[in-house]
């Protein structure tokens, strides 16, 4: 397994392997939250999440994991979090249909004055004094 591990995480693991060996747990999950790593054949490292289950059989315990590569995800999490922080300086709000703010960005923050904590939840009209009057055809 250590091949397929970057030697800087190899030591970590090998302790993760012992512990999990003891412990009464068949199965874990781990690397999902972005803590793991794996080896190409080139060197390079990716993200990956591990499956790993053990079982007993002739007396030995017998492992198995599954390394998923997990970069894809990784890059459109961290694309996500990059339109959100554009959007965030935008002056984005959002009302509810009883025009209760529900969102509120740090760009509206700059242009209205009101902190996020300030206006969410209120009524859009009130905290803004907007009117919107009728139109009579």
């Amino acid at each position: 397994m250590d091949q397929f591990i970057p030697s800087r995480y190899r030591a970590a693991h090998q302790h993760h392997i012992r512990k999990f060996g003891k412990a009464e747990n068949r199965r874990a999950k781990d690397g999902a939250a972005g803590g793991n790593f794996g080896l190409r054949r080139n060197g390079d490292e990716f993200p990956v999440e591990a499956s790993i289950s053990h079982v007993e059989f002739g007396g030995k315990k017998m492992f198995t994991v599954i390394l998923r590569d997990v970069t894809v995800e990784k890059k459109a999490e961290e694309e996500l979090k990059q339109q959100a922080s554009l959007l965030d300086l935008a002056p984005v709000m959002v009302r509810d249909l009883d025009s209760r703010i529900v969102l509120w960005s740090r760009g509206a923050e700059k242009i209205y004055g009101y902190t996020k904590e300030e206006a969410l939840g209120r009524n859009s009209h009130e905290l803004l004094q907007t009117e919107f009057p009728f139109l009579c055809g």
